[in-house]
């Protein structure tokens, strides 16, 4: 009775996902896509296809997610300077159920993120020392740059293209670092970093989205004024 009480109001608050409306041959497209938080499994890796109104995500596994862009709160684009992925990050309005059947674990979320890797996250130091040579190290680091400005170039073009079919109804928003700062928002320390309406962390998870026009105190810690 619980868990039909449970699907019942949690039906009640989730978005109302319109019929997508489907582009006929070419349409933007970003191919090789891992999705947080995940549909099923460890990962979900698939492909992001932008329509006329809305995106659709389509895993490996014949899973789908249909974001409708009226109900897109803040779209975010963070490029992968500093970290390891390149991600584009959508904080919505009404959630969605993301996972399988509810009683297995289908969760409401508020948050829908799409990224990719830009290199691999852990490197054995020992064997690189032993088996490349200076050379061949320095060849390593400009493929591992031409791969970030690559994935940076593709998404970049992908977010214009969606802002395009979404005729002005969302516009990316993209990452400050300059004036980022370190913070706990949730139990570890993390990088915060301000865009044009929010401050977020979209690292680490829980993902961390704090619009600014929501911000009522300011409390500054551990400030030494220089005279």
């Amino acid at each position: 009775m619980k868990l039909k009480e449970q699907e019942e109001k949690n039906r009640d608050e989730l978005a109302v996902i319109e019929p997508l409306q489907t582009i006929k041959g070419k349409r933007p497209v970003l191919q090789d896509l891992k999705m947080r938080p995940n549909i099923s499994g460890r990962k979900t890796n698939g492909t992001l296809e932008a329509h006329l109104n809305g995106l659709k995500y389509s895993s490996t596994k014949n899973e789908t997610i249909v974001i409708n862009y009226e109900n897109i709160k803040h779209a975010i684009f963070q490029s992968c300077e500093q970290e390891m992925i390149v991600l584009l990050h959508f904080s919505l309005h009404q959630p969605l159920l993301i996972g399988k059947a509810l009683t297995l674990g289908k969760k409401k979320s508020h948050d829908i993120q799409f990224y990719t890797e830009a290199g691999v996250q852990t490197e054995d130091l020992d064997f690189k020392r032993r088996n490349l040579s200076e050379y061949e190290e320095m060849e390593q680091e400009e493929r591992e740059k031409a791969q970030r400005r690559r994935l940076n170039k593709e998404f970049e073009l992908f977010t214009k293209a969606v802002e395009a079919q979404a005729r002005n109804k969302i516009a990316f928003e993209t990452p400050y670092r300059e004036l980022g700062f370190y913070g706990t928002p949730n139990r570890s320390q993390v990088f915060i970093v301000p865009t044009v309406n929010c401050l977020v962390n979209l690292i680490e998870m829980p993902f961390f989205i704090m619009p600014i026009e929501e911000i009522e105190v300011a409390h500054f810690e551990r400030i030494q004024v220089m005279i």
